[in-house]
């Protein structure tokens, strides 16, 4: 049978330690980390926008 991947909107919850929000909007770019390594939450799934055989 063959598997797909499918592409979604959506949003995430994460939890960062930071002193100010704008610092924790720092620690959380998305070009220097990597957010499958921190502790996180699908909260809202707007859209699925393609699917593609794998």
């Amino acid at each position: 049978m063959p598997k797909y991947v499918a592409r979604l909107y959506c949003m995430v919850e994460v939890t960062v330690e930071a002193e100010t929000p704008s610092e924790a909007l720092n620690k959380l770019d998305l070009n220097e980390m990597d957010i499958n390594a921190m502790p996180h939450t699908i909260t809202e799934i707007d859209d699925v926008i393609e699917t593609e055989e794998i």
